[in-house]
């Protein structure tokens, strides 16, 4: 289905893999109606039988059930929706002018990169309807539920319509529909009870935001038109409604994590469903199951290249290859990915050298006939403004790299895992004579670090008040590790303390014989020249980098 372009449907392993996602929001909705009951009526507190009677109540487990009910909407729009590889907006500051609508304006463009097609616009729009819907059926059977005067399915239809609005600009905003594989793997309940209190304050904030919006149209259509206002009668009903709206919003966020936390667990050797598992993750690893597995795919990659013990037994497969060819797709799609952003940031310092040059010539020419200078700004910073286009291309790089940011750590901490490893495992010297080879896994790494460092110089003469980029969630391990305004060149440093690291392994292992496998390799660099990562591998040599 081109709807449903993940493969979710179409891979027994991720359809496995949604359902033990549901069982988990199931047993997370079902406690949080539970309380949300005891908000609502907290004399049950006071008596330990009637909390226990409360418990065994066909009306509470009734009530359980519709939500869950209501919830499979919201689900399912998730689970379609997930993907491994962030599209990347175009641009977001040009949305909206306003430094202080920043937030605004890269919410939106995140959306616009999301319905750049009609496919896309498609499901954008499937999103936003099931959650609609979602919300409609939540506020419909839990707001008159408990005594309140009912506001009627008008309110509960606009109130509904703004809650999915909020909702959706704040999926798109911190991209919740690209999971993030953490470094450690942990059990499923330690990693949802961390997400507990950060998903009840944000359900909070998004219930009262799509209140606000509802209230604000019904009170603007009720003055343009002269119709009738609608909105809930009394202070009770209001609360009531708010509460709805939150306990939603506290599913809907839940249902995310739930996904999240469930599909960036490690792939088993049996979950690739073939005899040869090698092969079947070079399949996944080209992309021809969907974008979910090849995803996991990489991230098995990157675990396996540091794996000890029976767990490295895959990796020894590998190197027992003679012809290569079991190495040959891991390689490839690990060096495409640092690759490709390196040649974005080559991009990027190509269109910033001429007006750069230009800048200091016409600097050098009137300081040799008028000495002026500006008296608030140093001639270093002049001269690496580099124009209009040179920092629309720094832009484009920074936000390559951050939508690449997670899938780039993995092929980085896979690639040096298996040069490291090559060393007592590979008895028939695959990485020595196969392309590609030990030589061009290293000037990858070399490549992928200047671009990187580049970016993090060149980053610095943009002006952050009027450029952002959006929030941005790191790594799996950062659960609540959202940077609401993080500098612009955050996934660089990051990025480049990752490259510093893998590089660290390599150096340390293979010692001054790195330095003729660099100057052997073929390859040519996407970022540099091979004297540029000639002249960074003897840092690490040197341990000076």
């Amino acid at each position: 289905m081109p709807l449903l372009s993940n493969g979710i449907l179409a891979n027994e392993v991720l359809r496995w893999k949604a359902i033990g996602a549901a069982s988990w929001l199931a047993v997370v909705a079902v406690a949080a109606d539970a309380c949300w009951s005891l908000v609502l009526s907290p004399a049950a507190l006071m008596s330990p039988l009637r909390l226990l009677a409360s418990v065994f109540s066909p009306a509470a487990w009734l009530a359980a059930t519709a939500l869950l009910l209501a919830q499979a909407p919201a689900f399912a729009a998730q689970g379609a929706s997930l993907t491994t590889r962030e599209p990347r907006p175009r641009l977001p500051y040009r949305l909206l002018p306003w430094p202080r609508l920043s937030g605004l304006a890269a919410a939106l463009g995140k959306l616009a990169a999301r319905t750049n097609s009609v496919m896309g616009a498609a499901r954008v729009a499937a999103f936003y309807g099931l959650h609609a819907v979602s919300a409609v059926l939540c506020l419909s059977l839990f707001s008159p539920s408990h005594g309140a005067a009912s506001p009627g399915a008008s309110w509960n239809l606009l109130y509904g319509l703004c809650l999915a609005a909020a909702f959706l600009l704040h999926w798109a905003r911190w991209s919740l529909d690209v999971p993030l594989f953490p470094t450690v793997q942990r059990h499923r309940y330690f990693r949802i009870k961390q997400r507990l209190p950060g998903a009840a304050a944000q359900a909070a904030r998004l219930a009262l935001l799509g209140f606000a919006l509802a209230a604000g149209v019904a009170l603007a259509r009720a003055r343009t038109s002269g119709a009738a206002l609608v909105a809930p009668l009394s202070l009770g009903s209001a609360l009531v409604a708010l509460l709805a709206g939150s306990l939603c919003a506290f599913c809907w966020l839940m249902a995310g994590a739930t996904l999240e936390v469930v599909f960036t667990e490690r792939l088993r050797p049996d979950d690739y469903s073939e005899r040869d598992v090698l092969a079947a993750m070079a399949a996944s690893l080209a992309g021809r199951r969907g974008d979910l597995m090849q995803g996991l795919a990489l991230h098995d990659a990157s675990l396996l290249a540091s794996d000890v013990g029976k767990a490295a037994l895959r990796r020894a497969d590998i190197f027992a290859d003679e012809s290569g060819d079991r190495w040959k797709p891991v390689a490839a799609v690990c060096i495409s990915e640092l690759d490709t952003l390196s040649a974005a940031a080559a991009a990027a310092a190509a269109q910033q050298k001429p007006a750069g040059a230009a800048a200091g010539a016409a600097s050098g020419a009137a300081s040799g006939a008028t000495q002026s200078r500006k008296w608030n700004a140093l001639p270093s910073a002049v001269a690496s403004k580099g124009g209009l286009a040179g920092s629309e291309a720094q832009i484009e790089a920074l936000l390559q790299l951050r939508c690449a940011y997670p899938r780039a750590v993995l092929a980085a901490n896979a690639l040096a895992g298996f040069a490291c490893a090559s060393l007592q495992e590979d008895r028939f010297g695959i990485l020595q004579l196969t392309q590609p080879c030990l030589g061009d896994v290293l000037l990858c790494l070399l490549s992928a670090l200047g671009a990187a460092q580049q970016l993090v110089r060149s980053s610095a003469s943009l002006a952050p008040r009027q450029i952002s980029l959006g929030p941005w969630r790191g790594n799996g391990d950062a659960t609540v590790g959202s940077h609401s305004s993080p500098p612009l060149d955050a996934a660089a440093v990051a990025l480049a303390d990752v490259l510093t690291v893998a590089l660290y392994r390599v150096a340390a292992t293979f010692g001054d014989g790195l330095t003729k496998l660099l100057a052997d390799s073929k390859a040519r660099p996407a970022f540099g020249s091979i004297g540029d990562a000639a002249a960074l591998l003897q840092l690490f040599l040197k341990g000076q980098a």
